[in-house]
């Protein structure tokens, strides 16, 4: 183990490889992270170049994609359990290991799923927001402060809490496309990616957006095919047009996807102008 006084020499920024090494190294029997990085992990496990047998993991702080969860049942053969905390509030909800979706934990926290004008969201539906009003900061109480997640929550089961059903992500990664037929078709940055992400031989994904333009930005796996990128927009392309709009579609293979500074992997990047702002 690392001294208590210093944390591991690796962050979520590292390189897999390196990640891998240290994890290995610790042995963990509780592995938590971004999803994006304990299913890379995953995949180091099922490539034979990490030996671990972690009985629990718990993802965070980005959406848990069904691709990224059927890797890490896997990997260990445990279910990943999600929780979701933020810097605002020590914990809103986490999931328990009898009921996949999240239990809010109502005793630290109020939170008011509402759409974009404010109003509230029922059971089922999807939120624009969430209002939060912190119930344990005395030194800074929080009153109903926004956090741009798309969250859809139900009622309660076996418990008094409400569930968190499940996060899209955030608002920001809202898509705006031009309609076939005139109008605006607005989805969420994680279905377009569901459309390539899954494909064989894609072992990251990304969508870029710009102006009139989609760019699927894949991350081929080791064995992926030549034509990878080419099916990656394929897809895309079907699921842009059975959602009846229009764009021009592209795609692009990198050796590497850009992370932000906090180290999660953005759904969606937009693309900036020279000055920074964009298009």
């Amino acid at each position: 183990m690392y001294p208590a006084r210093h944390g591991p020499p690796v962050s979520t920024t590292s390189e897999i490889s390196e990640i891998a090494r240290h994890v290995q190294r610790v042995g963990p029997q509780a592995l938590c992270g971004y999803p994006t990085v304990v299913a890379a992990l995953a995949e180091e496990q099922l490539r034979g170049r990490l030996d671990i047998a972690p009985e629990i993991v718990g993802v965070s702080s980005e959406v848990l994609t069904a691709e990224a969860a059927d890797r890490i049942r896997s990997a260990w053969d445990v279910e990943p359990r999600e929780a979701y905390p933020t810097t605002e509030v020590p914990l809103i909800a986490s999931a328990t290991h009898d009921d996949p979706a999240m239990l809010m934990c109502e005793d630290l926290v109020v939170v008011e799923p509402v759409d974009e004008h404010g109003a509230p969201v029922g059971p089922g539906e999807a939120a624009h927001k969430v209002l939060l009003t912190n119930l344990v900061n005395h030194l800074q109480p929080l009153i109903r402060y926004e956090l741009p997640d798309v969250l859809t929550w139900g009622e309660p089961s076996g418990s008094c809490y409400r569930r968190v059903l499940r996060i899209d992500g955030r608002t920001s990664e809202i898509v705006e496309l031009a309609g076939r037929d005139g109008g605006t078709v607005r989805v969420h940055g994680h279905r377009l990616l569901a459309a390539f992400a899954g494909l064989p031989g894609v072992a990251g994904a990304q969508l870029q957006t710009a102006p009139g333009r989609l760019t699927a930005v894949v991350l081929p796996a080791p064995e992926a095919p030549a034509d990878v990128a080419e099916a990656a927009r394929a897809a895309l392309t079907a699921e842009v047009r059975g959602l009846g709009a229009q764009v021009a579609v592209a795609a692009q293979a990198v050796v590497e996807l850009p992370r932000a500074a906090s180290g999660k992997l953005p759904a969606v990047v937009v693309e900036r102008d020279a000055r920074g702002a964009a298009p």
